[in-house]
């Protein structure tokens, strides 16, 4: 039976006959590993290599010569309505300027009055940018809003869009002074208002062209409103003698269905 020997190389022990001499075996070993009775350590494990995603190029912000667009204001409604009754001051080039208005207040942009610190900077005929222009009109317009409401809160909204086309020229002061339209619009007697705003400086002289315009258009609706007032009562006195076919015309006016003092 043979016998081996061992001899370790490395972290591995292999096994020689037992009849093979010491140079023998380093013969082979020299051959096998390039030195005697040495083995190379065993190669490690090799470990994954992990890819990580390359993140795509962050460009950073050009910028630009282009100016930043502004919005344009609407032509519709109460903006698009002081739009045409307001004055606008431009220079040969058709750029927005500072100007005095018919009362010598220092204006800019559209019928916007200048504060002390504007006039310091926007002197008349000074161009004042696009942007600002605009943004002065849309805080004026939404101050005008907000007085119209004030003065006359539970009006139909066609009368308080003319209260705020006229409190963007007048200012909430300069309304307070039509008391008496004021209070005639709260009574829904919106004809006689549209009589007694014409009794004013602001009409006679100021602003003639728009006060008439404005007070046109109050008196438009004081008819349209009475006409659907009157349509409604009629519908009224068809349910009621429908209902009591034998009430009296009497009892009609004094239940106050009927205003004998109008067309029914």
């Amino acid at each position: 039976m043979s016998s081996f020997q061992i001899v370790q190389v490395g972290d591995e022990e292999l096994e020689f006959p037992s009849e093979m001499s010491d140079e023998d075996i380093n013969e082979v070993l020299s051959k096998e590993f390039g030195s005697p009775a040495t083995a190379p350590p065993p190669a490690p494990e090799a470990t994954p290599e992990v890819i990580m995603p390359t993140p795509p190029p962050v460009t950073p912000p050009q910028e630009s010569d282009e100016p930043i667009p502004v919005p344009e204001i609407s032509k519709d409604g109460v903006e698009g309505d002081i739009l045409s009754d307001e004055g606008q001051r431009t220079n040969t080039e058709g750029l927005d300027i500072s100007y005095l208005d018919t009362n010598k207040n220092p204006t800019g942009g559209i019928g916007h009055l200048l504060t002390e610190e504007e006039k310091t900077k926007y002197p008349e005929g000074t161009v004042i940018p696009r942007k600002v222009v605009e943004s002065w009109f849309l805080e004026d317009v939404a101050e005008a809003k907000v007085d119209s409401q004030s003065l006359i809160p539970d009006a139909p909204e066609e009368v308080k869009e003319i209260f705020t086309n006229m409190a963007f020229q007048l200012g909430r002061d300069g309304l307070k002074g039509f008391d008496k339209t004021i209070k005639l619009i709260k009574g829904e007697r919106y004809s006689e208002a549209s009589k007694e705003m014409l009794k004013s400086k602001w009409a006679r002289k100021d602003s003639p062209a728009r006060a008439k315009r404005l007070s046109n258009r109050l008196l438009q609706f004081a008819k349209t409103d009475k006409n659907l007032a009157t349509i409604e009562r009629q519908r009224s006195n068809l349910k009621l003698f429908s209902d009591n076919p034998n009430l009296t015309f009497q009892e009609m006016v004094d239940g106050g269905v009927i205003n004998p003092d109008e067309d029914n």
